[in-house]
Protein backbone atom coordinates (compact mmCIF):
# COMPACT_ATOMS: atom_id res chain seq x y z
CA UNK A 1 0.00 0.00 0.00
CA UNK A 2 2.88 2.42 0.65
CA UNK A 3 3.76 2.64 -3.03
CA UNK A 4 0.59 4.72 -3.51
CA UNK A 5 2.02 7.30 -1.14
CA UNK A 6 5.33 7.37 -3.00
CA UNK A 7 3.58 7.84 -6.35
CA UNK A 8 1.57 10.72 -4.92
CA UNK A 9 4.61 12.59 -3.61
CA UNK A 10 6.49 12.10 -6.89
CA UNK A 11 3.48 13.48 -8.80
CA UNK A 12 3.20 16.42 -6.39
CA UNK A 13 6.89 17.28 -6.79
CA UNK A 14 6.60 17.05 -10.56
CA UNK A 15 3.59 19.38 -10.47
CA UNK A 16 5.44 22.09 -8.53
CA UNK A 17 8.52 21.80 -10.76
CA UNK A 18 6.28 22.19 -13.79
CA UNK A 19 4.62 25.25 -12.22
CA UNK A 20 8.02 26.79 -11.55
CA UNK A 21 9.10 26.36 -15.17
CA UNK A 22 5.76 27.70 -16.33
CA UNK A 23 6.11 30.84 -14.23
CA UNK A 24 9.65 31.38 -15.53
CA UNK A 25 8.37 31.13 -19.09
CA UNK A 26 5.64 33.67 -18.27
CA UNK A 27 8.27 36.10 -16.98
CA UNK A 28 10.34 35.74 -20.16
CA UNK A 29 7.24 36.32 -22.27
CA UNK A 30 6.42 39.48 -20.32
CA UNK A 31 9.90 40.85 -20.79
CA UNK A 32 10.12 39.97 -24.43
CA UNK A 33 6.58 40.95 -25.44
CA UNK A 34 5.05 43.33 -22.92
CA UNK A 35 8.15 45.44 -22.24
CA UNK A 36 9.57 45.76 -25.76
CA UNK A 37 7.66 49.00 -26.29
CA UNK A 38 7.88 50.48 -22.80
CA UNK A 39 11.45 50.16 -21.57
CA UNK A 40 12.66 52.23 -18.61
CA UNK A 41 16.25 52.50 -19.91
CA UNK A 42 17.61 52.31 -23.48
CA UNK A 43 21.33 51.98 -24.14
CA UNK A 44 23.15 52.19 -27.47
CA UNK A 45 26.46 50.36 -27.60
CA UNK A 46 29.13 50.08 -30.28
CA UNK A 47 30.62 46.91 -31.65
CA UNK A 48 33.00 46.76 -28.66
CA UNK A 49 30.07 46.86 -26.21
CA UNK A 50 30.81 50.43 -25.03
CA UNK A 51 27.80 52.64 -24.24
CA UNK A 52 27.80 55.56 -26.60
CA UNK A 53 24.37 56.95 -25.70
CA UNK A 54 21.53 56.34 -23.19
CA UNK A 55 17.87 57.18 -22.97
CA UNK A 56 16.12 57.44 -19.65
CA UNK A 57 12.98 59.02 -18.32
CA UNK A 58 11.88 60.26 -21.71
CA UNK A 59 15.11 61.96 -23.01
CA UNK A 60 18.57 61.12 -24.28
CA UNK A 61 21.41 61.66 -21.92
CA UNK A 62 24.79 63.00 -23.08
CA UNK A 63 27.68 60.64 -23.55
CA UNK A 64 29.27 59.57 -20.31
CA UNK A 65 26.16 60.14 -18.19
CA UNK A 66 25.86 57.63 -15.26
CA UNK A 67 23.10 55.06 -15.40
CA UNK A 68 21.91 52.29 -13.12
CA UNK A 69 21.29 48.69 -14.08
CA UNK A 70 17.69 47.63 -14.37
CA UNK A 71 15.95 44.27 -14.24
CA UNK A 72 16.05 42.25 -17.41
CA UNK A 73 17.67 43.30 -20.66
CA UNK A 74 16.72 42.88 -24.30
CA UNK A 75 19.35 43.41 -26.99
CA UNK A 76 18.26 44.43 -30.57
CA UNK A 77 20.85 44.86 -33.37
CA UNK A 78 20.48 48.16 -35.30
CA UNK A 79 20.30 47.60 -39.10
CA UNK A 80 23.15 49.25 -40.97
CA UNK A 81 24.98 50.08 -37.78
CA UNK A 82 27.64 48.06 -35.98
CA UNK A 83 26.01 48.42 -32.62
CA UNK A 84 23.25 47.12 -30.42
CA UNK A 85 20.26 48.74 -28.79
CA UNK A 86 19.73 47.47 -25.21
CA UNK A 87 16.47 47.96 -23.30
CA UNK A 88 16.14 47.52 -19.50
CA UNK A 89 13.29 47.76 -16.98
CA UNK A 90 13.00 48.49 -13.27
CA UNK A 91 11.87 45.75 -10.81
CA UNK A 92 8.62 47.55 -9.98
CA UNK A 93 7.63 47.81 -13.63
CA UNK A 94 8.47 44.13 -14.13
CA UNK A 95 6.26 43.15 -11.18
CA UNK A 96 3.39 45.29 -12.41
CA UNK A 97 3.61 43.89 -15.91
CA UNK A 98 4.01 40.33 -14.60
CA UNK A 99 0.90 40.45 -12.42
CA UNK A 100 -1.10 42.07 -15.22
CA UNK A 101 -0.24 39.10 -17.42
CA UNK A 102 -0.61 36.61 -14.52
CA UNK A 103 -4.08 37.81 -13.54
CA UNK A 104 -5.64 35.59 -16.19
CA UNK A 105 -3.61 32.54 -15.20
CA UNK A 106 -3.93 32.91 -11.41
CA UNK A 107 -7.37 31.20 -11.05
CA UNK A 108 -6.07 28.29 -13.08
CA UNK A 109 -2.99 28.08 -10.85
CA UNK A 110 -5.04 28.16 -7.66
CA UNK A 111 -7.41 25.54 -9.00
CA UNK A 112 -4.52 23.25 -9.88
CA UNK A 113 -2.99 23.69 -6.42
CA UNK A 114 -6.31 23.02 -4.68
CA UNK A 115 -6.96 20.01 -6.88
CA UNK A 116 -3.52 18.56 -6.19
CA UNK A 117 -3.87 19.22 -2.45
CA UNK A 118 -7.37 17.73 -2.31
CA UNK A 119 -6.32 14.63 -4.20
CA UNK A 120 -3.31 14.32 -1.90
CA UNK A 121 -5.41 14.62 1.27
CA UNK A 122 -7.98 12.15 0.01
CA UNK A 123 -5.29 9.69 -1.08
CA UNK A 124 -3.45 9.89 2.23
CA UNK A 125 -6.65 9.52 4.24
CA UNK A 126 -7.80 6.56 2.15
CA UNK A 127 -4.36 5.00 2.38
CA UNK A 128 -4.34 5.31 6.16
CA UNK A 129 -7.78 3.77 6.44
CA UNK A 130 -6.74 0.86 4.23
CA UNK A 131 -3.58 0.25 6.26
CA UNK A 132 -5.56 0.37 9.52
CA UNK A 133 -8.16 -2.01 8.10
CA UNK A 134 -5.43 -4.43 7.06
CA UNK A 135 -3.92 -4.25 10.56
CA UNK A 136 -7.19 -5.27 12.16
CA UNK A 137 -7.73 -7.96 9.53
CA UNK A 138 -4.28 -9.34 10.36
CA UNK A 139 -5.21 -9.34 14.06
CA UNK A 140 -8.44 -11.17 13.23
CA UNK A 141 -6.45 -13.81 11.36
CA UNK A 142 -4.02 -14.15 14.29
CA UNK A 143 -6.91 -14.53 16.71
CA UNK A 144 -8.56 -17.16 14.54
CA UNK A 145 -5.28 -19.12 14.49
CA UNK A 146 -4.75 -18.68 18.24
CA UNK A 147 -8.26 -19.87 19.04
CA UNK A 148 -7.26 -23.27 17.68
CA UNK A 149 -4.29 -23.55 20.06
CA UNK A 150 -5.32 -21.75 23.26
CA UNK A 151 -6.65 -24.11 25.93
CA UNK A 152 -8.63 -21.67 28.07
CA UNK A 153 -10.64 -18.44 27.65
CA UNK A 154 -8.23 -16.36 29.73
CA UNK A 155 -5.41 -17.11 27.30
CA UNK A 156 -7.71 -16.26 24.36
CA UNK A 157 -8.64 -12.91 25.90
CA UNK A 158 -5.12 -11.81 26.76
CA UNK A 159 -3.70 -12.84 23.40
CA UNK A 160 -6.47 -10.89 21.65
CA UNK A 161 -5.98 -7.58 23.48
CA UNK A 162 -2.19 -7.84 23.22
CA UNK A 163 -2.45 -8.27 19.45
CA UNK A 164 -4.90 -5.38 19.07
CA UNK A 165 -2.61 -2.90 20.86
CA UNK A 166 0.64 -4.24 19.36
CA UNK A 167 -0.50 -4.66 15.76
CA UNK A 168 -2.89 -1.70 15.28
CA UNK A 169 -3.10 2.01 16.13
CA UNK A 170 -5.44 1.34 19.07
CA UNK A 171 -4.13 2.60 22.43
CA UNK A 172 -6.27 0.32 24.63
CA UNK A 173 -8.12 -2.99 24.43
CA UNK A 174 -10.17 -4.81 27.07
CA UNK A 175 -12.26 -7.97 27.40
CA UNK A 176 -14.93 -7.48 30.07
CA UNK A 177 -17.31 -10.02 31.59
CA UNK A 178 -20.39 -9.52 33.72
CA UNK A 179 -20.94 -11.02 37.14
CA UNK A 180 -24.15 -12.97 37.56
CA UNK A 181 -25.26 -10.81 40.44
CA UNK A 182 -24.37 -7.33 41.62
CA UNK A 183 -23.32 -4.10 39.86
CA UNK A 184 -19.83 -5.31 39.04
CA UNK A 185 -17.96 -6.20 35.88
CA UNK A 186 -14.73 -8.17 35.58
CA UNK A 187 -11.91 -7.09 33.30
CA UNK A 188 -10.71 -10.48 32.10
CA UNK A 189 -7.82 -9.15 29.99
CA UNK A 190 -6.34 -5.73 29.26
CA UNK A 191 -3.60 -4.02 27.28
CA UNK A 192 -2.80 -0.36 26.63
CA UNK A 193 -0.10 1.62 24.87
CA UNK A 194 1.03 3.49 28.01
CA UNK A 195 1.66 0.42 30.20
CA UNK A 196 -0.74 1.91 32.71
CA UNK A 197 -0.39 0.62 36.28
CA UNK A 198 -3.83 -0.90 35.86
CA UNK A 199 -2.29 -3.31 33.35
CA UNK A 200 0.20 -4.52 35.96
CA UNK A 201 -2.54 -5.83 38.21
CA UNK A 202 -3.38 -9.48 38.10
CA UNK A 203 -6.40 -10.13 35.93
CA UNK A 204 -9.31 -10.62 36.26
CA UNK A 205 -9.91 -7.23 37.91
CA UNK A 206 -13.28 -6.49 39.48
CA UNK A 207 -14.78 -3.06 38.78
CA UNK A 208 -18.16 -1.43 39.30
CA UNK A 209 -20.06 -0.66 36.10
CA UNK A 210 -19.52 3.08 36.64
CA UNK A 211 -15.83 2.59 37.43
CA UNK A 212 -13.83 3.51 34.31
CA UNK A 213 -14.65 4.24 30.68
CA UNK A 214 -14.31 0.63 29.40
CA UNK A 215 -16.62 -0.74 32.10
CA UNK A 216 -19.21 2.00 31.52
CA UNK A 217 -19.57 1.30 27.79
CA UNK A 218 -19.37 -2.47 28.42
CA UNK A 219 -22.16 -2.14 30.99
CA UNK A 220 -24.35 -0.48 28.38
CA UNK A 221 -23.62 -3.31 25.94
CA UNK A 222 -24.64 -5.88 28.56
CA UNK A 223 -27.81 -3.88 29.25
CA UNK A 224 -28.89 -3.49 25.63
CA UNK A 225 -27.13 -6.36 23.89
CA UNK A 226 -26.05 -3.89 21.19
CA UNK A 227 -22.77 -2.39 20.02
CA UNK A 228 -21.88 0.93 21.64
CA UNK A 229 -19.94 3.59 19.78
CA UNK A 230 -17.83 4.72 18.32
CA UNK A 231 -18.20 7.56 20.80
CA UNK A 232 -16.03 10.36 22.17
CA UNK A 233 -15.84 9.87 25.96
CA UNK A 234 -15.49 13.61 26.57
CA UNK A 235 -18.68 14.53 24.71
CA UNK A 236 -20.88 11.43 25.06
CA UNK A 237 -23.61 11.61 27.68
CA UNK A 238 -22.74 8.04 28.65
CA UNK A 239 -19.13 8.77 29.66
CA UNK A 240 -18.64 12.51 30.00
CA UNK A 241 -18.83 12.38 33.82
CA UNK A 242 -16.53 9.35 34.19
CA UNK A 243 -13.80 9.52 36.84
CA UNK A 244 -11.14 7.54 34.96
CA UNK A 245 -7.66 7.87 36.48
CA UNK A 246 -5.81 5.83 33.87
CA UNK A 247 -2.98 7.73 32.21
CA UNK A 248 -4.01 6.50 28.77
CA UNK A 249 -7.52 7.93 29.22
CA UNK A 250 -6.24 11.48 28.65
CA UNK A 251 -5.51 10.48 25.04
CA UNK A 252 -8.73 8.61 24.31
CA UNK A 253 -10.91 10.33 21.71
CA UNK A 254 -12.93 7.40 20.43
CA UNK A 255 -14.25 4.24 22.09
CA UNK A 256 -16.07 1.26 20.64
CA UNK A 257 -17.59 -1.72 22.50
CA UNK A 258 -18.64 -4.88 20.65
CA UNK A 259 -20.69 -7.72 22.19
CA UNK A 260 -19.34 -11.27 21.95
CA UNK A 261 -22.01 -13.98 21.83
CA UNK A 262 -21.42 -17.66 22.59
CA UNK A 263 -23.46 -20.59 21.36
CA UNK A 264 -26.20 -18.55 19.73
CA UNK A 265 -27.11 -16.80 22.98
CA UNK A 266 -28.89 -13.45 23.01
CA UNK A 267 -27.01 -12.09 26.03
CA UNK A 268 -23.37 -11.07 25.47
CA UNK A 269 -20.93 -13.46 27.09
CA UNK A 270 -18.15 -10.85 27.16
CA UNK A 271 -17.60 -7.40 25.62
CA UNK A 272 -14.59 -6.30 23.58
CA UNK A 273 -13.73 -2.62 24.20
CA UNK A 274 -11.19 -0.76 22.01
CA UNK A 275 -9.92 2.79 22.58
CA UNK A 276 -8.25 5.15 20.08
CA UNK A 277 -6.76 8.62 20.21
CA UNK A 278 -8.34 9.52 16.83
CA UNK A 279 -11.97 10.61 16.57
CA UNK A 280 -12.38 9.07 13.09
CA UNK A 281 -10.56 5.83 13.95
CA UNK A 282 -13.54 3.49 13.60
CA UNK A 283 -14.67 3.69 9.98
CA UNK A 284 -17.57 1.67 8.63
CA UNK A 285 -15.24 -0.93 7.16
CA UNK A 286 -13.28 -1.14 10.40
CA UNK A 287 -16.46 -1.61 12.42
CA UNK A 288 -17.40 -4.56 10.22
CA UNK A 289 -13.92 -6.03 10.71
CA UNK A 290 -14.24 -5.66 14.49
CA UNK A 291 -17.60 -7.41 14.41
CA UNK A 292 -15.90 -10.23 12.53
CA UNK A 293 -13.20 -10.26 15.21
CA UNK A 294 -15.85 -10.51 17.94
CA UNK A 295 -17.59 -13.30 16.01
CA UNK A 296 -14.30 -15.21 15.76
CA UNK A 297 -13.79 -14.86 19.50
CA UNK A 298 -17.34 -16.08 20.12
CA UNK A 299 -16.76 -19.12 17.90
CA UNK A 300 -13.52 -19.88 19.73
CA UNK A 301 -15.27 -19.67 23.08
CA UNK A 302 -18.12 -21.86 21.81
CA UNK A 303 -15.59 -24.42 20.64
CA UNK A 304 -13.84 -24.33 24.00
CA UNK A 305 -17.04 -24.85 26.00
CA UNK A 306 -18.28 -27.55 23.66
CA UNK A 307 -14.97 -29.36 24.00
CA UNK A 308 -15.05 -28.99 27.79
CA UNK A 309 -18.62 -30.31 27.93
CA UNK A 310 -17.56 -33.21 25.73
CA UNK A 311 -14.62 -33.97 28.01
CA UNK A 312 -16.84 -33.74 31.08
CA UNK A 313 -19.40 -36.04 29.50
CA UNK A 314 -16.63 -38.45 28.54
CA UNK A 315 -15.23 -38.34 32.10
CA UNK A 316 -18.71 -38.91 33.50
CA UNK A 317 -19.26 -41.88 31.21
CA UNK A 318 -15.85 -43.23 32.19
CA UNK A 319 -16.68 -42.68 35.85
CA UNK A 320 -20.00 -44.51 35.46
CA UNK A 321 -18.25 -47.36 33.69
CA UNK A 322 -15.88 -47.77 36.66
CA UNK A 323 -18.31 -47.18 39.53
CA UNK A 324 -21.35 -48.89 40.98
CA UNK A 325 -24.58 -47.08 40.11
CA UNK A 326 -26.16 -47.60 43.54
CA UNK A 327 -23.35 -46.98 46.05
CA UNK A 328 -21.02 -45.02 43.75
CA UNK A 329 -18.18 -47.21 44.99
CA UNK A 330 -15.66 -48.56 42.46
CA UNK A 331 -16.97 -51.61 40.59
CA UNK A 332 -15.23 -54.82 39.50
CA UNK A 333 -13.56 -53.15 36.49
CA UNK A 334 -12.04 -50.42 38.65
CA UNK A 335 -11.09 -53.04 41.27
CA UNK A 336 -9.16 -55.09 38.72
CA UNK A 337 -7.17 -52.00 37.65
CA UNK A 338 -6.45 -50.99 41.23
CA UNK A 339 -5.55 -54.53 42.30
CA UNK A 340 -2.91 -54.85 39.60
CA UNK A 341 -1.31 -51.56 40.67
CA UNK A 342 -1.49 -52.49 44.37
CA UNK A 343 0.30 -55.79 43.70
CA UNK A 344 3.09 -53.94 41.89
CA UNK A 345 3.48 -51.51 44.80
CA UNK A 346 3.62 -54.37 47.29
CA UNK A 347 6.48 -56.01 45.40
CA UNK A 348 8.31 -52.71 44.93
CA UNK A 349 8.09 -51.67 48.60
CA UNK A 350 8.50 -55.14 50.15
CA UNK A 351 5.16 -54.89 51.97
CA UNK A 352 2.05 -57.07 52.19
CA UNK A 353 -1.24 -56.48 50.40
CA UNK A 354 -4.45 -57.82 51.92
CA UNK A 355 -7.33 -58.63 49.57
CA UNK A 356 -10.44 -58.80 51.78
CA UNK A 357 -13.73 -60.14 50.42
CA UNK A 358 -16.70 -59.10 52.57
CA UNK A 359 -20.19 -60.61 52.47
CA UNK A 360 -23.06 -59.27 54.56
CA UNK A 361 -24.83 -61.52 57.04
CA UNK A 362 -28.48 -60.88 57.73
CA UNK A 363 -28.96 -58.84 54.58
CA UNK A 364 -31.60 -61.09 53.03
CA UNK A 365 -33.98 -60.73 56.02
CA UNK A 366 -33.87 -56.93 55.56
CA UNK A 367 -35.04 -57.32 51.95
CA UNK A 368 -37.67 -59.82 52.97
CA UNK A 369 -39.00 -57.73 55.87
CA UNK A 370 -38.82 -54.22 54.46
CA UNK A 371 -38.45 -54.62 50.70
CA UNK A 372 -35.61 -54.15 48.23
CA UNK A 373 -35.65 -50.36 48.64
CA UNK A 374 -34.72 -50.82 52.29
CA UNK A 375 -31.97 -53.22 51.22
CA UNK A 376 -30.65 -50.57 48.82
CA UNK A 377 -30.59 -48.07 51.67
CA UNK A 378 -28.44 -50.46 53.70
CA UNK A 379 -26.00 -50.86 50.80
CA UNK A 380 -25.80 -47.11 50.22
CA UNK A 381 -25.12 -46.49 53.91
CA UNK A 382 -22.35 -49.08 53.98
CA UNK A 383 -20.96 -47.64 50.77
CA UNK A 384 -20.41 -44.38 52.66
CA UNK A 385 -19.23 -45.88 55.95
CA UNK A 386 -16.69 -48.45 54.74
CA UNK A 387 -14.27 -45.96 53.08
CA UNK A 388 -14.38 -43.85 56.25
CA UNK A 389 -13.33 -46.88 58.32
CA UNK A 390 -10.25 -47.48 56.17
CA UNK A 391 -7.08 -45.48 55.70
CA UNK A 392 -6.78 -43.02 52.80
CA UNK A 393 -4.35 -45.36 51.06
CA UNK A 394 -6.83 -48.28 51.17
CA UNK A 395 -9.51 -49.11 48.64
CA UNK A 396 -13.05 -50.51 48.75
CA UNK A 397 -15.23 -51.71 45.86
CA UNK A 398 -18.63 -53.36 45.44
CA UNK A 399 -18.64 -56.56 43.40
CA UNK A 400 -22.41 -56.81 43.26
CA UNK A 401 -25.28 -57.84 45.51
CA UNK A 402 -24.06 -57.61 49.09
CA UNK A 403 -20.39 -58.40 48.35
CA UNK A 404 -17.58 -55.89 48.82
CA UNK A 405 -13.79 -56.11 48.37
CA UNK A 406 -11.28 -54.16 50.46
CA UNK A 407 -7.63 -53.65 49.46
CA UNK A 408 -5.45 -52.89 52.47
CA UNK A 409 -1.87 -51.97 51.51
CA UNK A 410 1.50 -51.32 53.15
CA UNK A 411 1.30 -54.07 55.81
CA UNK A 412 4.41 -55.32 57.58
CA UNK A 413 2.63 -58.52 58.67
CA UNK A 414 -0.82 -60.10 59.20
CA UNK A 415 -1.08 -58.59 62.69
CA UNK A 416 -1.24 -55.06 61.18
CA UNK A 417 -4.67 -55.99 59.84
CA UNK A 418 -6.29 -56.54 63.26
CA UNK A 419 -6.97 -52.88 64.27
CA UNK A 420 -8.11 -51.98 60.76
CA UNK A 421 -10.56 -54.87 60.49
CA UNK A 422 -11.81 -54.26 64.02
CA UNK A 423 -12.79 -50.75 62.94
CA UNK A 424 -14.47 -52.14 59.84
CA UNK A 425 -16.45 -54.57 62.00
CA UNK A 426 -17.51 -51.77 64.35
CA UNK A 427 -18.63 -49.63 61.42
CA UNK A 428 -20.53 -52.50 59.83
CA UNK A 429 -22.34 -53.48 63.05
CA UNK A 430 -23.51 -49.91 63.74
CA UNK A 431 -27.28 -49.51 63.52
CA UNK A 432 -28.61 -48.32 60.17
CA UNK A 433 -31.77 -46.14 60.19
CA UNK A 434 -34.13 -46.61 57.29
CA UNK A 435 -36.17 -43.88 55.64
CA UNK A 436 -39.48 -45.21 56.93
CA UNK A 437 -38.26 -45.07 60.56
CA UNK A 438 -37.12 -48.64 61.17
CA UNK A 439 -33.59 -49.38 62.39
CA UNK A 440 -31.67 -52.47 61.27
CA UNK A 441 -28.37 -54.05 62.23
CA UNK A 442 -26.30 -56.37 60.12
CA UNK A 443 -23.02 -58.24 60.39
CA UNK A 444 -20.64 -59.75 57.90
CA UNK A 445 -18.13 -62.43 57.05
CA UNK A 446 -14.75 -61.82 55.45
CA UNK A 447 -12.12 -63.88 53.69
CA UNK A 448 -8.57 -62.54 53.25
CA UNK A 449 -5.73 -63.45 50.89
CA UNK A 450 -2.26 -61.90 51.41
CA UNK A 451 0.18 -60.97 48.65
CA UNK A 452 2.97 -61.83 48.19
CA UNK A 453 2.39 -64.66 50.65
CA UNK A 454 0.96 -67.72 48.91
CA UNK A 455 1.13 -69.06 45.39
CA UNK A 456 -1.11 -66.40 43.84
CA UNK A 457 0.50 -64.51 40.95
CA UNK A 458 -2.43 -62.60 39.43
CA UNK A 459 -5.24 -60.42 40.70
CA UNK A 460 -7.84 -62.96 39.61
CA UNK A 461 -6.07 -65.67 41.62
CA UNK A 462 -6.02 -63.41 44.67
CA UNK A 463 -9.75 -62.78 44.39
CA UNK A 464 -10.45 -66.52 44.12
CA UNK A 465 -8.28 -67.18 47.17
CA UNK A 466 -10.07 -64.47 49.15
CA UNK A 467 -13.41 -65.95 48.09
CA UNK A 468 -12.24 -69.35 49.31
CA UNK A 469 -11.29 -67.84 52.69
CA UNK A 470 -14.72 -66.15 52.80
CA UNK A 471 -16.36 -69.53 52.35
CA UNK A 472 -14.39 -70.85 55.32
CA UNK A 473 -15.38 -67.83 57.43
CA UNK A 474 -19.10 -68.31 56.67
CA UNK A 475 -18.80 -72.05 57.36
CA UNK A 476 -17.46 -71.45 60.89
CA UNK A 477 -19.70 -68.63 62.10
CA UNK A 478 -20.43 -70.43 65.37
CA UNK A 479 -16.82 -71.10 66.41
CA UNK A 480 -14.72 -68.39 64.68
CA UNK A 481 -12.70 -65.94 66.79
CA UNK A 482 -13.21 -63.05 64.35
CA UNK A 483 -15.58 -62.29 61.51
CA UNK A 484 -12.64 -62.75 59.13
CA UNK A 485 -10.45 -65.67 58.10
CA UNK A 486 -6.97 -65.30 56.52
CA UNK A 487 -6.27 -67.99 53.97
CA UNK A 488 -3.59 -70.31 55.27
CA UNK A 489 -4.02 -69.57 59.00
Amino acid sequence: MLWWSNVFFVALAATFVGLAFWQAAVLVQVIQAGFSTHPNIVLLTNSQGQVISSWKDGHWAPLGSPWSAGVGMLGIPVPGYLGTLHMQWTSSSVRQAFWRAERERLPILLFVLLLVGGVGWFTQNLLRQLIRLRQYQAVTLLVQQDLLSQDNPQAMYQRLVDNVVAQTEAIGAYVIARELEGPFLTIQAMADADDDPLSDRAVPVRYPVQGICPTIVAGEVFRTGLQQGPLNPSSSALTQDVNDDRSVFDRVRSVMAIPVFVGGGEIPFVVLVIESEEIQHFTRSLQETLKQLATSLGLGLSRYFEQRELEQAKAEIENLARHDMLTHLPNRRFLEEQLEQAMARAERHGKLLAVCMLDLDGFKPVNDAYGHEAGDEVLVTLGKRLPEALRKSDFVARLGGDEFVLLVEDLSGPNDLTPILAKVEETMNTHIPLSHGEIVQISGSMGIALYPFGKEETGDQLLRSADHALYESKSHKADRAHFWVILGD
